[in-house]
């Protein structure tokens, strides 16, 4: 995941989710999990339900916008990075 300062956004890769989703959840991939199947649109779709502003997306990524509390001390991590990891390794059901 990558930060974009001029648009004050993440970009998020489909191997990065399937990273967390995979190994805090199930493995081998389940059939149906939007995550294990990688359709992005369907993704996104799941991750604006949740909250998340996704402002494009492409093939294998999307990009989320960052709005609450950006901490270039911390890595650049925000509450929408934080929240994001919880919901893609399925630590947190809803917002």
């Amino acid at each position: 995941m990558s930060y974009m300062p001029k648009k004050r956004a993440f970009n998020l890769t489909l191997t990065k989710m399937k990273y967390w989703h995979r190994h805090a959840n199930h493995y081998p991939p389940k059939k149906g999990c939007v995550f294990c199947e990688g359709d992005m649109e369907k993704v996104a779709e799941f991750l604006t339900s949740k909250g998340l502003k996704v402002i494009d997306q492409g093939s294998a990524w999307v990009t989320i916008k960052a709005v609450k509390n950006y901490r270039p001390e911390a890595g650049g991590r925000t509450d929408e990075t934080d929240f994001l990891f919880q919901l893609v390794s399925g630590r947190v059901l809803s917002q």
